[in-house]
């Protein structure tokens, strides 16, 4: 399965800070013990890069994330499940005032607002996804 952004990350890797391949089947363990679904883009995402920092202001969040610094699934997830956030949203994306997260009901990908857990944007695919956010990253870093 190829995923623009990691076509993308290949030719300006300057803009991308990994936190390196993690096994496949590690990450379907931790879904397995989290009792979390996610996409086979999303898997295949984090199989390549276990997530990380693009653009100087967005955040994948992975599943061997530190917690400390706020880019775990479970850590992150937990804390907006607690604050009311439906559990069948699971968040995979911290950025510019918004989350995003697959639903694990209809299994898209929906953007909702940090602060009062409003969903703003709905896409049918991670390079949907991305390609939205990366024209909103390239308009913030124009202002």
């Amino acid at each position: 399965m190829r995923l623009q952004i990691l076509d993308d990350a290949e030719i300006r890797p300057s803009l991308f800070v990994w936190n390196g391949p993690i096994e496949e089947g590690c990450i379907k363990r931790w879904l397995k013990l989290h009792k979390v679904t996610f996409s086979e883009e999303i898997v295949t995402f984090l199989t390549k890069t276990g997530g990380g920092d693009l653009f100087e202001s967005e955040t994948l969040l992975g599943p061997l994330g530190n917690a400390e610094l706020g880019d775990d699934l479970d850590s992150i997830n937990c804390f907006y499940w607690e604050t009311g956030l439906p559990k069948e949203l699971v968040i995979f994306h911290t950025g510019l005032g918004d989350l995003t997260a697959f639903d694990t009901i209809k299994k898209d990908y929906v953007q909702i607002s940090e602060i009062d857990h409003i969903e703003t944007q709905r896409f049918s695919s991670f390079d949907q996804w991305y390609q939205k956010t990366q024209e909103v990253s390239m308009l913030s870093a124009m202002v």
